[in-house]
């Protein structure tokens, strides 16, 4: 095993004590590097990367309290010792104010020196037990973290392609409705921002506009298919659909908080919808909105018992219809984006 090698930068202009460190530090197994003067220091620390500087306080040019203000704004953690001749006071505070590592006063025993070094050896081998220890731990949190978003990203997947199923089992119950409710949720997201609501307002929208229908799985395809007049029993099976859809879906926690839009997206604003008969604003507005694009498709698409009507005839609905049956904010809303499309003819597709 390869033994660890600090590497220890000896700045002093005395030159008989440079030469008598360097000897003495390089006979205790370190790799020194002697200066002078402090002036090329800075270099030579980012070009060896340096543990441990070493530096006499009283010199020309630069001091040994100014390097020690350069290396500490480099690298807090690099350790520097000072020693001078001078054992002052005021030197000793500076050298401590100025975060020092410690502190050798001049003329030092080889011993000194040495438990100096060996202090700051520690000091080094911690610091990078610590750096290491951050690094793995980054390195941990990253993995755990790739991990996760990959496992959210699966239940992303997952939970879009259990909605997308859902359509698919919708649109299979009859021809006349397929990509119904695809529709239906771009009219929904299209009125939500025309009227403000935030972006997880509009994505709960969206789903729940997917899977508004869901509840007529449940219902027999010949009714849905039926060419002629649905018959009493007939429409109020078809009404059963919103409760069924809510009952469907309420074992999946994740559904849970659209499901009263589901529920009461057939609600009218005089209270003559259904199930519950809720009345103007104890309606959710995402049921309301749900609602007119909900009938708007319905009106501009083909059915069994009739041909589709033309869009400007649902436009017209809607307002002889305003205030009864639907909400007039979301009218307005809808009406605003037909009207800056240039028609009713360039309803989002």
């Amino acid at each position: 095993m390869t033994a660890e090698v600090f590497r220890i930068l000896v700045v002093d202009d005395d030159r008989y004590i440079l030469e008598f460190v360097t000897e003495l530090l390089k006979d205790n197994g370190y790799e020194v590097y002697p200066l002078i003067d402090a002036s090329g220091a800075i270099d030579i620390i980012r070009e060896k990367d340096m543990d441990i500087i070493l530096s006499d306080i009283k010199m020309p040019g630069i001091s040994g309290i100014e390097l020690l203000e350069r290396v500490y704004g480099m690298n807090p953690d690099l350790p520097v010792i000072l020693m001078t001749a001078y054992a002052e006071l005021p030197l000793v505070i500076d050298a401590i104010k100025n975060r020092a590592f410690d502190f050798i006063a001049k003329p030092f025993k080889p011993e000194q020196l040495i438990n100096a070094m060996e202090k700051a050896v520690r000091h080094v081998r911690r610091v990078r037990l610590e750096k290491r220890y951050k690094d793995t731990l980054e390195d941990n949190v990253r993995q755990r973290t790739k991990e996760l978003n990959d496992s959210y990203m699966e239940l992303e997947d997952l939970y879009n392609n259990l909605i997308l199923a859902f359509v698919n089992a919708i649109d299979a119950k009859s021809r006349w409705t397929k990509g119904h409710s695809e529709r239906v949720s771009r009219y929904a997201v299209s009125i939500a921002k025309e009227m403000g609501l935030d972006k997880k307002e509009i994505e709960d929208l969206r789903i729940a506009a997917l899977l508004h229908d869901i509840g007529k799985i449940g219902t027999y395809d010949v009714v849905l298919n039926k060419p002629d007049k649905l018959t009493a029993d007939e429409v109020a099976l078809i009404k059963t659909h919103p409760v069924k859809g809510e009952e469907i879906l309420r074992p999946i926690k994740q559904l849970r908080h659209i499901l009263p839009a589901i529920r009461s997206h057939h609600e009218k604003m005089d209270g003559s919808g259904y199930p519950d008969r809720l009345k103007g604003d104890n309606i959710p507005l995402l049921a309301k909105i749900l609602c007119v694009a909900d009938s708007v498709d319905a009106i501009i698409s083909d059915r069994p018992y009739r041909p589709a009507y033309g869009r400007e005839y649902s436009v017209s609905e809607l307002k002889k219809c305003n205030g009864t049956q639907f909400d007039p904010e979301v009218v307005k809303a809808f009406i605003k984006i037909t009207e800056e499309e240039g028609s009713a003819t360039a309803l989002p597709r």
